[in-house]
């Protein structure tokens, strides 16, 4: 028996966890100048991170929605024709915006709920994207009184009893290096943007909104002081500065790299989407460094 083969037998016996049967002890007894604890220790590890990936690279696998969810979704085309609606940001300048002088539709994200809480202002929609958002957040978005909650279908067995939820179809390929798209049917696809108000542009331009005003939209992050890094996410150890609230990503929550230079690919690209049919994405956040769209100012919209 070559080193070959060993390597083949001890991968299968590590793999099925078998790592004392008396297959594993003979060999170890017969080649024990290959085989000792440290080459059998190097095979689990590799194993292990094997499993991993694998198990990474399924999470991030879109989970297909159901002809139901299909028909639900289909629903909202074109139900607000021409109209105007609001996709509120969650940026710190957010305190500054009077929410109750809104008089029409609201998009609101993630753990907008905190803003609920605070002020009594519940959102038209509400969504949610992102794996960390679910997993800190989860009894608080089951909870979340809204009548319209669109969820990425990824999380549809943790949600799939909870009232009031659509469940799209989340295609990640602009994380994985494709070039950034929109859909104009979310009963189909909706397409991640490195930020979740992206789905909410493909859903009000769905929905036939002809004016998509921004508030919240502070463009504007910093990494705080102690914050640990482990690959594209950011563990929080204290306040959080770049949200309306420091528990936002308060201390132990987890969040992504904002990585705004993909997010400003995604904007630049509804920009000229919504351009294309005559219609317009207006930012009236107070501040903040978002420029890629027209500024006004939320007063002259929405009165002072």
């Amino acid at each position: 028996m070559n080193k070959s083969i060993l390597k083949i037998l001890l991968k299968i016996y590590v793999k099925m966890g078998l790592y004392h049967s008396p297959t594993i002890i003979k060999i170890k007894n017969k080649f024990k100048k290959y085989v000792n604890e440290k080459n059998l220790e190097a095979v689990k590890k590799k194993v292990k991170k094997k499993n991993e990936d694998i198990t990474r690279s399924n999470l991030l696998q879109p989970v297909p929605i159901s002809l139901k969810d299909e028909i639900f979704l289909r629903g909202f085309e074109n139900s607000y024709q021409n109209e105007s609606c609001v996709i509120i940001g969650n940026g710190p300048s957010l305190n500054y915006v009077d929410l109750s002088k809104i008089n029409v539709p609201t998009f609101a994200v993630n753990s907008f709920f905190l803003k609920s809480e605070e002020t009594g202002f519940f959102p038209t929609f509400y969504t949610v994207e992102d794996k960390h958002v679910m997993s800190d957040n989860l009894n608080k978005i089951i909870k979340y009184d809204v009548k319209n909650k669109f969820i990425a279908s990824l999380y549809k067995e943790k949600l799939a009893n909870t009232p009031s939820v659509y469940f799209y179809d989340l295609d990640l390929s602009f994380y994985r290096g494709k070039d950034i798209n929109f859909s104009k049917d979310v009963s189909k696809k909706i397409f991640a943007g490195q930020t979740v108000t992206y789905v909410n542009m493909q859903l009000a331009y769905y929905m036939g909104f002809k004016t998509v005003y921004l508030v919240g939209m502070d463009f504007n992050y910093i990494k705080p002081e102690g914050t640990i890094v482990s690959g594209k996410t950011w563990i929080s150890q204290g306040d959080d500065p770049n949200h309306f609230s420091k528990d936002y990503f308060g201390k132990g929550k987890k969040y992504h790299d904002p990585q705004l230079d993909k997010v400003k690919i995604a904007y630049r690209h509804a920009k000229k989407v919504y351009e294309r049919s005559n219609r317009k994405i207006i930012n009236l956040t107070h501040g903040g460094k978002l420029e890629v769209f027209q500024r006004q100012k939320f007063e002259d919209v929405f009165g002072k």
